[in-house]
């Protein structure tokens, strides 16, 4: 544990050093994605979000967060993320306009400004009942599609007050589906990830207002995990459900999913399944999971209709519940057990990473190994 633990740990502080300031001025645009076919693979799905190449790597990560960055620095610092609510307000008939900060160890690292536009009656009730807008896609069970409007990197040390006089950088994305319109515009400290050390008691505070920064969590987006795991791989270890997406966006390459198994078992609406991931021909992560359908209309989804697993929460539209049971690792290799469940399907997942899916990949012999990506 300890010789795995100091490898890590020097990997770790290789990474840390990044590109710096080396992103140009100005608006950047993103480049198409590598492959037509090719996804990111989360559980969020929707078209496949522009590969970005000119940033650090974990600026990469955070520019195509699907409604998980509060999870994202949260997992990276092992410490709870606040959420304060600064303007909420009525800007018109069932639209509202929203200011939020997101801190950690007590340093605002973001200022949110989003547009909430809501036209389904059950949202609007919702509302209406006192659940609040960064909640609203939890409360209602609803999986919203996420798309990257566009971002920048600015010059300037004042670019948001709140940041304090630092150089910022900035994205503006949207998450929507039937009903439920969001449109947010961040401002992020560049270096978010270089923050002070911790000041604050390790627990977390009293919870805050919800945000759009996670989407999936029921409450709290605080998971304390043992030591022994690095701040990346502490990213991977409570992804929910997003890992292909965070591994792709920190190389800035496709992910290539590859179906080993998928067995039905003998009259039961129950599936055992194997898949593997790789970027440019090299395998990084083994996901063995079991699958239970557990209301009717969803085996017919499946099984009559045709549908892949991999697919049903996306095409649904369904958000399932994340639930991390174990964590572990070993010399080469770190693991965890977890669970995503819905009314109805329930998944019980084991993945195993290796201990260097973060480290510098070459292409194998100048040719990527992109391909189809699924969500394991």
């Amino acid at each position: 544990m300890k010789r795995g633990r100091e490898k890590a740990e020097a990997r770790e502080a290789e990474g840390a050093q990044g590109k710096g300031d080396e992103e140009p001025r100005g608006s950047v645009v993103p480049k198409p994605p590598l492959s037509p076919v090719a996804s990111l693979g989360d559980i969020m799905g929707g078209a496949s979000p522009r590969l970005i190449e000119h940033s650090d790597p974990l600026r990469r990560v955070v520019l195509s967060a699907n409604g998980n960055l509060q999870r994202i620095v949260s997992s990276f610092y092992n410490a709870a993320v606040r959420v304060s609510a600064i303007r909420h307000e009525l800007v018109a008939p069932n639209t509202y306009g929203r200011k939020v900060h997101l801190s950690v160890h007590g340093v605002i690292f973001c200022v949110a400004r989003s547009t909430i536009h809501l036209s389904r009656p059950d949202v609007i009730e919702a509302m209406a009942n006192g659940v609040s807008i960064g909640q609203l896609f939890r409360h209602l069970n609803i999986l919203p599609a996420f798309e990257l409007l566009g971002y920048s990197f600015e010059e300037e040390a004042d670019a948001e007050p709140a940041l304090g006089a630092v150089r910022s950088f900035w994205r503006k994305y949207t998450l929507h589906s039937d009903g439920l319109h969001c449109e947010i515009h961040e401002t992020l400290r560049r270096d978010l990830f270089e923050l002070p050390p911790a000041e604050l008691p390790a627990e977390p505070e009293d919870e805050s207002e919800g945000s759009l920064g996670d989407l999936m969590a029921p409450g709290s987006t605080y998971l304390r995990l043992p030591d022994g795991f690095t701040a990346r791989e502490r990213m991977l270890l409570t992804a929910n459900g997003n890992v292909e997406r965070i591994v792709s966006s920190y190389h800035a390459m496709p992910v290539a999913a590859y179906v080993i198994s998928n067995h039905k078992r003998h009259d039961s609406p129950v599936f055992d399944r194997q898949v593997a991931l790789l970027m440019q021909g090299r395998q990084f992560m083994l996901a063995k999971s079991t699958v239970f359908l557990t209301q009717q209309d969803w085996v017919d989804f499946v099984v009559k209709d045709g549908n892949p697993l991999g697919e049903v929460f996306r095409r649904k539209g369904v958000m399932p519940t994340f639930k991390l049971h174990s964590v572990g690792r070993g010399d080469k290799y770190f693991w965890r057990c977890y669970q995503l469940s819905s009314a109805g399907m329930t998944c019980e997942i084991t993945e195993t990473f290796s201990v260097d899916v973060f480290d510098p990949i070459e292409p194998a012999n100048g040719e990527s190994h992109g391909g189809e990506l699924r969500f394991v």
